[in-house]
């Protein structure tokens, strides 16, 4: 299932974050089984707009996928990922997590983006944002 929140803006941001989430214990027909293959899977897609008339760039600092319900963290990702937006421009960046646990008895989870935005001519981050994406179903 995928779904989204958006957030208006009037400076650099991350407007929305959806994700989709599923689990593939079950080795693929016609795939060999292997006990280390990657069976949690998550796209996160963060849309993101640069409604200014200058460059900027953006930081994706974490990533995070969370159990919905207790709060406990089944994907992380912390590799900082630098995102150079163009005056005026609109894009959407998808970024895929894998685990070998799955999501265990985790029914619904949604993503958590942590960001901040570099302004151009200055190598000052503004502070840490945070957008969360609704919740959603994992597919198993």
């Amino acid at each position: 299932m995928m779904m989204s929140t958006h957030r208006p803006s009037t400076q650099p941001s991350v407007r929305a974050v959806t994700l989709i989430a599923q689990e593939e214990a079950q080795t693929p027909l016609g795939e060999p089984t292997h006990p280390n293959r990657p069976i949690g899977f998550a796209s996160i897609f963060l849309i993101i707009e640069n409604p200014v008339d200058d460059e900027c760039r953006l930081i994706v600092r974490s990533l995070d996928v969370i159990d919905s319900e207790t709060g406990r963290l089944l994907l992380h990702q912390a590799r900082p990922q630098i995102i150079p937006l163009m005056p005026l421009e609109n894009a959407t960046i998808d970024i895929h997590l894998t685990n070998h646990m799955g999501y265990g008895d985790a029914r619904t989870v949604k993503a958590i983006a942590h960001y901040q935005v570099m302004p151009n001519g200055t190598d000052t981050p503004l502070p840490t944002t945070t957008i969360e994406s609704p919740i959603v179903t994992v597919t198993k």
